[in-house]
């Protein structure tokens, strides 16, 4: 599936990407942000006792996982926590005791344990930003490939917009280089 999606993506648009895949959304995001630029990577379970995946995940900093941000890679590393697996081996209770609710989510994240909807199409909280970005594996040096970009980016923004119903109230353009 990764490389279907990024070949397709490369081939259609013209335009490289970064793709994660896994049943729950913090780990698609984590292989995502892990696969490096133009890169791809599944995290998924072959057969329901397969652990292989969370043994691969386990090596990575505790930093990579979604909902931790400066503060809570500083509380972790404080009690020597610097790798999910850290993480993992500190067990629910204790790292529910040092953040209360907010621990539980984490432990659920590096476990691969959150079940929950990304959107709720019933009902749910409203979406508070819609967003897209991209990194390019090459400088762009013309105005049609930046051009290119900021139309496939801009397009995908607001197809999602009009699907939730949604008008913009600000709009924002970062460019880094």
């Amino acid at each position: 599936i990764v490389n279907e999606i990024h070949e397709r993506f490369l081939r259609e648009y013209g335009l490289a990407l970064s793709v994660g895949v896994s049943p729950p959304f913090p780990l698609a995001r984590l292989a995502c942000d892990t696969a490096g630029p133009n890169g791809g990577k599944g995290l998924v379970r072959e057969r329901p006792d397969d652990i292989g995946w969370q043994q691969e995940v386990n090596r990575w900093p505790v930093e990579e996982l979604l909902c931790v941000g400066h503060a809570t890679m500083r509380k972790l590393h404080s009690k020597y926590v610097r790798t999910i697996g850290d993480l993992v081996s500190c067990g629910a209770s204790i790292i529910e005791e040092w953040f209360g609710k907010h621990g539980k989510v984490l432990y659920g994240y590096a476990t691969g344990q959150d079940s929950g909807p990304i959107v709720d199409e019933e009902g749910g909280p409203p979406m508070r930003s819609i967003g897209n970005g991209s990194t390019t594996p090459y400088d762009m040096v013309k105005e049609q490939q930046v051009h290119d970009m900021t139309h496939v980016l801009a397009s995908s923004v607001c197809q999602r917009m009009r699907q939730h119903r949604v008008a913009p109230r600000t709009v924002e353009v970062a460019v880094t280089y």
